[in-house]
């Protein structure tokens, strides 16, 4: 099973660029950068891959969060995630059966 982070940052990460994307920090960086020259437009180049690293990090704590809020064992039987959930009394045998088979 995966948790909110790791599928934050595997499965939905295009959901995770395209939030750090609108960022407003990102957003005004990228700007800047296009009116910019020289070192001035290097230095932000630096700053803007930075903030987006940081932004991004924050992006995959929001949708872990999101993900963790709604996902659970049960509901990953109901999507087909997960074939069924097994109590821990009926391990051994479900074991023992699916061996047999």
């Amino acid at each position: 099973m995966i948790g909110g982070a790791p599928a934050a940052a595997v499965v939905f990460t295009n959901e995770v660029d395209k939030r750090a994307a609108a960022s407003p920090g990102v957003r005004d960086l990228e700007a800047r950068i296009r009116y910019a020259t020289g070192s001035d437009r290097s230095q932000l180049v630096v700053e803007l891959a930075e903030v987006r690293a940081s932004v991004r990090a924050e992006k995959i704590g929001e949708v872990a969060a999101e993900f963790d809020g709604i996902h659970d064992i049960y509901r990953a039987v109901e999507v087909g995630s997960v074939d069924s959930v097994i109590p821990a009394s009926r391990l051994r045998p479900e074991i023992i059966a699916a061996l047999e088979r």
